[in-house]
Formats: C-alpha cells, sequence, structure tokens
C-alpha cells in the first residue's frame, strides 16, 4: 500500500509493521505455548505407560516368587528321590535368573531384630528371655527386593518377650491333722457318752 500511495503517512506504516510485529511474537508464543503442552503431555502419557508396565511386571515377578517359593517346599520336603530334587533345584535357579534379570534380587537382613518394612512374621514364639524379644527366631522364606524396594518381605518367626510366671511354694503337709480330727472326734464321742450316761444317772433318779 505504501508503494502504490506515495502520500501515504509514515506513521501508518509504522504502526501497521508494530501490529504485524506483535502478531509474530503472539504466534511465536503459540506455538512455543502448544510444544511445552504437547511436550507434557507426552511425558505423562510416557510415565503412564511406565507405570503401567512396571505394575504388569510387578504381578508378573510376584507369581515367579510364588514358584520360587513352592519349588523351595518340595526341595526340602522329603520323600523326594535326589534326582527328582535335583531337578527342581535347577528348575528353582532358572526362575532365580529370570528374577534378577528383570531387577527382583533375594534379600535377608543381616540381623536378627525383626524389621516391619523387611520382615512379615508369620508366627510368634513365647520366650522368658527378656534380651530376645522382637527377635527372628527362625527364618522361613528369603525376601525380594525390585527397584530399591521391598518386594516381598522376608517371612520369619519372631520371639515375643512374657513375663515368667510367679513362683507358688507348695504348701507344708500336716502330718498330724487326721491325728487331731481323730482326737476331736474321739472326744466328742466321749462327750456324748459322758452325756448319755449322765442323763441315765438322772433318770435313774
Amino acid at each position: 500500500m505504501a508503494d502504490d500511495n506515495p502520500d501515504y503517512p509514515v506513521d501508518q506504516i509504522l504502526t501497521e509493521v508494530r501490529e504485524l510485529r506483535a502478531a509474530f511474537d503472539a504466534k511465536i508464543r503459540y506455538d512455543e505455548g502448544r510444544e511445552h503442552t504437547v511436550a507434557t503431555m507426552a511425558e505423562e502419557l510416557d510415565r503412564h505407560r511406565h507405570g503401567a508396565f512396571q505394575a504388569q511386571l510387578r504381578t508378573v515377578l510376584v507369581d515367579l516368587i510364588t514358584l520360587y517359593d513352592d519349588l523351595s517346599q518340595m526341595i526340602s520336603a522329603p520323600g523326594y528321590p535326589p534326582e527328582t530334587a535335583d531337578r527342581l533345584l535347577v528348575v528353582r535357579d532358572t526362575v532365580t535368573y529370570v528374577l534378577a534379570r528383570q531387577g527382583a534380587e533375594i534379600a535377608i537382613s543381616e540381623n536378627d531384630s525383626v524389621d516391619r518394612v523387611q520382615h512379615k512374621v508369620v508366627a510368634i514364639v513365647k520366650t522368658h528371655d527378656e534380651g530376645a524379644d522382637r527377635r527372628i527366631a527362625e527364618r522361613l522364606r528369603p525376601g525380594f527386593r525390585w527397584n530399591d524396594r521391598v518386594l516381598r518381605p522376608e517371612w520369619v518367626n519372631a520371639y515375643r518377650y512374657e513375663s515368667p510366671p510367679p513362683q507358688t511354694h507348695p504348701v507344708p503337709e500336716q502330718p498330724h491333722a487326721a491325728e487331731s480330727e481323730t482326737v476331736l472326734v474321739d472326744s466328742n464321742l466321749l462327750e456324748s457318752r459322758s452325756g448319755g450316761v449322765a442323763g441315765e444317772e438322772r433318770l435313774d433318779a
């Protein structure tokens, strides 16, 4: 327009340039905002996919741990031929290898103190030893960790302190109790007899 009309005011040209620049800046900001929104949505989608995959993988790992426990019980059970036990041991080692490939490893606590996060107490063993309170009495199944978290706590039996019952002193026997009772009975008999004689004497009187 400015080329067609030589009298076109310079201020109008500057105004149009400013408007074009403002529109251009707004378009850039819009594109940047849209790119940021798209990137954010992509990240959220990736996190959702990763979380869903992790949840599905966790279910599979827990099932493999159950298989590991079943194989361990069968291996330790009496009555299996050595050849069968060896084959079951190979299968259990394979399960352990598959778990390790997915980041799940056996975790057994080094100390004997019961930890609510690392241990699952299956049974309580009563003890009068106060120093053994809340300590592991028996380890039943190993624990497993996955992604630096407890996937399955270690199964244990734990001691629980109970104060010993109060000591009761036996009551001493009284060997003369029967004799005393006999004497009393005899004295009653004598009194009754003497009373009867006196009565007869009074009746005779």
